[in-house]
């Protein structure tokens, strides 16, 4: 089953119409993340005995239409860096987030040196 969009907006609706179709047995999400991160922690509240894999960009990855990150980038852990510059609308709400999210866990006490 191919869905629609999902976004924070339709989430519970298309949570519902996955579980439907699912026949409460395996979900497999290939959204961008946080959405699928989301999607798939609604859909597991919703029904625990349901299985959900994210897998994110690998479709992409298998379908061509996303290039793959040059080794000496991803050795050196500069893979964001890659994204960014190839999939720069994409990618900038996500490093966005999660420096936020870091940084918020440092002011807050949370991370320890």
């Amino acid at each position: 089953m191919v869905l629609p969009m999902v976004c924070e907006k339709n989430l519970l609706e298309e949570s519902q119409k996955i579980l439907i179709a699912a026949e409460r047995k395996l979900v497999i999400i290939g959204i961008g993340s946080p959405t699928q991160d989301i999607l798939a922690q609604k859909l597991m509240e919703l029904d625990g005995r349901l299985e959900v894999l994210c897998v994110g960009a690998a479709v992409e990855f298998l379908a061509g239409t996303q290039k793959p990150t040059p080794a000496v980038l991803r050795q050196v852990g500069l893979e964001w860096l890659w994204r960014l510059t190839t999939n720069f609308p994409v990618t900038l709400p996500r490093v966005t987030v999660t420096v936020v999210g870091f940084l918020a866990l440092v002011v807050g006490g949370k991370v320890k040196r």
